[in-house]
């Protein structure tokens, strides 16, 4: 696991708990983040519950918004299967996600996952619940998002 941090910011994280409550089994992780935001995390909690098996994981993440997560929790209740995910974060708002809840709730068995996302809008999501309430099985996942 390989992890490269700059933060420029104030609080970086004002409350992070229970972030992993059983095993995390990872191989081949690499996170890249600049951060300079005043408020990075106020609330983060719940956010993985059970098993998450990752391989070949990279993250490259530049963060310029003032309040990038207010409250985030329940983002995975279950098992998280992956292969190959690749994410590539350009965040320029100033309310990235106010309340995002119970994103996933079964299992995700995902390989080849690529997701870019430049994000330039005020309010991106207000307020983001129950996306995902069965199994989702996918292959070659690519998913490009550019907010203007």
């Amino acid at each position: 696991m390989k992890e490269f941090t700059q933060e420029r910011n104030h609080f970086h994280a004002w409350s992070v708990g229970s972030v992993l409550h059983l095993n995390h089994i990872s191989k081949y992780m690499k996170e890249l983040t600049q951060e300079r935001s005043r408020f990075h995390a106020l609330n983060v909690g719940n956010v993985l519950l059970r098993n998450q098996f990752l391989s070949d994981i990279r993250e490259f993440t530049q963060e310029r918004s003032h309040f990038h997560a207010l409250n985030v929790r329940s983002v995975l209740c279950l098992n998280q299967i992956s292969r190959y995910m690749k994410e590539l974060t350009q965040e320029r708002s100033h309310f990235h996600a106010w309340s995002v809840g119970s994103v996933l709730h079964l299992n995700q068995i995902s390989t080849y996952i690529r997701e870019l996302t430049q994000e330039r809008s005020r309010f991106h999501a207000l307020n983001v619940g129950n996306v995902l309430h069965q199994t989702s099985e996918n292959s070659h996942m690519r998913e490009v998002i550019f907010l203007p």
